[in-house]
């Protein structure tokens, strides 16, 4: 019989950043993420990288997770870079080379432009591994505990994190299905693309089918024990206390973000002011 898988990604260590309050590591991904796109120019935003990097390494990030986040955004950071790149003359700049022009656009190369394909690449990097760290880091009682921390009504931030709570139920339905049709004689080895997918066609209907009933099971019991759209506040039974520490560090994530903010707004290393 196939083993049910566990909570998502979160693996609890013992780290102080899992110590802390679930509304200090909220603040942190959010302001982290925040103040990457209040950033333009690159070495800023390898500035930022590298202290969230550190936070990562420090809080124990899961190591699957990490290479899953090199594997999906670094590659995503690439193509993003090598797109960018032919279009620096429409950022401005130094030109180096230009092509004529077919239908309106050029191919150009800039100084500003090789600076701004550095950046958009850097800026997936860094905006998605704080919630990497964050979904590596915090489970999904604390996930709805940070949400509500930070003013996010108990019904919101508890719908939210039920669509995590289906990822596990998913990838376990999966496996029950596979191994049943297996044992009916199904071999999902043999035969080209196109049979291969007929083959997991098999698979994906009887998910359908369990996850529209589990999601019928899960309105019911909601039902049952009240949940309601008004309910915007919710007592916990056990609930970590809110620390001097996590006081400090959210001042300066805070603090941090609204830094990052005040100079994008005065201009300071800004490579295209007309542009995020």
């Amino acid at each position: 019989m196939a083993k049910t898988r566990g909570a998502f990604v979160y693996e609890k260590t013992d780290s102080g950043f899992q110590k802390l309050h679930p509304t200090t590591r909220t603040v942190f991904m959010l302001c982290a993420i925040a103040a990457t796109f209040c950033i333009q120019h690159p070495l800023l935003l390898a500035l930022l990288y590298a202290v969230i990097l550190g936070v990562a390494l420090y809080a124990k990030m899961s190591r699957k997770l990490f290479l899953v986040y090199l594997a999906v955004i670094g590659v995503g950071a690439l193509i993003s870079f090598i797109s960018w790149i032919p279009f620096g003359g429409d950022v401005g700049g130094d030109v180096y080379f230009e092509t004529k022009k077919w239908f309106g656009i050029s191919i150009a190369f800039s100084d500003v432009g090789f600076m701004w394909a550095i950046s958009m690449g850097l800026r997936m990097l860094v905006s998605s591994l704080p919630i990497f760290l964050y979904l590596s880091s915090t489970s999904l009682r604390d996930m709805t505990i940070g949400f509500s921390g930070i003013g996010i009504p108990f019904t919101v931030s508890e719908l939210f994190v039920l669509a995590f709570r289906f990822v596990p139920l998913v990838q376990n339905d999966a496996s029950i299905i596979t191994e049943a049709q297996r044992a009916r004689g199904l071999d999902f080895e043999q035969g080209g693309v196109k049979a291969k997918a007929r083959k997991y066609s098999a698979i994906l209907a009887p998910m359908i089918f369990m996850s529209l009933r589990r999601i019928q099971l899960v309105a019911n019991a909601l039902d049952t024990k009240g949940f309601r759209n008004k309910l915007y506040k919710h007592r916990f039974y056990r609930k970590p206390a809110f620390r001097t520490i996590d006081t400090v560090l959210t001042a300066l994530c805070i603090l941090a973000f609204l830094a990052a903010l005040a100079a994008r707004i005065a201009g300071w290393m800004v490579l295209v002011p007309g542009r995020l």
